[in-house]
């Protein structure tokens, strides 16, 4: 069940005839309590322009998902700002097959921007579940914003700060969905609750992504929209989904594979003391180990005959195991210590190199390892990743350069910072290089000065 609420901040008579409240329509079966919790969701701060969110409510023992468009609508004789809320209530169990919220906040057509009627009833939503996605993966949206598809991602990482303008609400709704469709269940990308202009008057808790005006004291992952500024891109599945828009076959079909617990695993012991069976494998045995010896015998008979007989070994010139090749690889690198990493382990192995500043390394590890054979979507990513540390380092001397307060530690660090993004900028296949490479040329200038 979907119901629709619509509430204005002027005085108008309730649909019961009483006069004083705001509410002006309503789905007729829509429950009290729902009703009151979701009028509380109608605070409006802004001057002008239009707010959107998605929240969770619990009321009398089930999960809703409110989803608020919230806009100005003139002023009143008194010269004072009016404003609409209107509001949809959707219960858990209807959101399996409806679109993600960010979508249906934009492309529903029944939402309303202001009220002449009297009070009066409404009846259920209608057209929810026709909308489908506007937006698609690869993340262009967070691409034209901030330059790599894979920042999509950061928002999936759990509650994240956003530096936006009011008039950003439909810009942050498309990014806000595309960082949705990097689940691969529909129904998870409900689990993300937004705001696209934080009140002071809201619950925090309400919300995973809140955004705020300015950026005053916000802790944490912050995107700032305004400034085009982003935290680390995590190096993950998810930014390489977001930069690829390609699903592997796990993803695609919904598959699990997982091996049993170290405690469910049993080996059997056989007696070879007891019965046919153990006659019989301890006949087995036997017989492997005499096919051992022969084959072993036939491989000492061969390698003497070939050498003459000689009590001396011919020498052989051991061949070199082949490795991956890179630009600007160092061949004598050894990576044996990362053969035996797990995939996950790998990643954050590579995530710290990347951190480090040890970037062609980064590439080297990945590209030897034996993940890298099933995961190819993975190395474009961590270009991405790569190319994206080059921006932050490059960032920093800028501002540094900038000011006429930097220290001289600061202003070292800046200078060390521009080395190290050139060794970024030269692992081969790092993404917009020409672009990248103009930036670092302009604050190698600045050093040279």
């Amino acid at each position: 069940m979907a119901y629709q609420l619509i509430y204005t901040s002027y005085p108008m008579s309730l649909v019961n005839g009483r006069t004083g409240f705001s509410t002006v329509a309503r789905t007729r079966e829509m429950p009290e309590k729902l009703s009151s919790a979701v009028e509380r969701c109608s605070v409006y701060d802004v001057s002008r322009g239009v707010v959107y969110s998605h929240r969770i409510l619990s009321v009398g023992g089930k999960s809703w998902h409110i989803l608020s468009r919230i806009t100005d609508s003139g002023v009143d004789y008194t010269n004072r700002n009016n404003y609409l809320a209107h509001h949809l209530a959707i219960s858990e169990d209807e959101i399996s097959n409806l679109a993600n919220p960010a979508e249906i906040l934009m492309q529903w057509k029944g939402w309303r921007s202001s009220w002449a009627e009297p009070p009066k009833y409404l009846p259920e939503p209608e057209g929810l579940g026709d909308i489908s996605a506007s937006c698609s993966l690869p993340a262009e949206n967070w691409r034209s914003e901030f330059g790599d598809c894979g920042a999509a991602a950061i928002l999936n990482s759990g509650a994240v700060s956003i530096v936006a303008g009011v008039s950003d609400a439909e810009k942050l709704l498309k990014l806000f969905s595309e960082s949705s469709l990097l689940e691969v269940n529909q129904a998870d990308a409900w689990k993300f609750t937004f705001t696209t202009s934080f009140s002071n008057s809201d619950n925090p808790a309400h919300f995973l992504w809140k955004t705020y005006t300015e950026n005053i004291g916000l802790q944490g992952a912050v995107v700032d929209l305004k400034r085009r500024l982003l935290p680390p891109i995590p190096v993950c599945r998810a930014a390489e989904y977001a930069r690829s828009g390609v699903m592997n076959n796990r993803e695609k079909f919904n598959l699990t594979v997982s091996a049993p617990p170290p405690s469910s695993r049993k080996f059997n012991v056989v007696d070879t003391s007891a019965g046919n069976n153990g006659n019989f494998a301890a006949k087995m045995i036997g017989g492997a180990v005499a096919l051992s010896a022969i084959l072993v015998a036939g491989i000492f008979g061969i390698y003497y005959a070939v050498n003459g007989g000689s009590d001396v070994p011919a020498q052989k010139k051991s061949e070199p195991l082949p490795v991956l090749q890179t630009s600007g690889s160092a061949p004598s690198e050894n990576y044996a210590g990362y053969a035996n990493l797990t995939f996950g382990e790998l990643k954050s192995e590579i995530a710290r190199l990347i951190e480090k500043c040890e970037f062609q390394k980064a590439l080297d590890v990945w590209d030897a390892s034996a993940h890298s054979r099933n995961n190819p979507n993975y190395r474009i990513g961590l270009l991405g990743s790569i190319g994206y540390k080059a921006d932050n380092l490059m960032r920093y001397s800028e501002n540094v350069f900038a000011s006429q307060m930097a220290s001289d530690s600061e202003r070292s660090r800046a200078i060390e910072n521009v080395f190290a993004a050139r060794r970024a900028l030269d692992v081969s296949g790092v993404p917009r290089l020409a672009e990248r490479m103009k930036r670092w040329n302009e604050l190698n200038k600045k050093i040279k000065k």
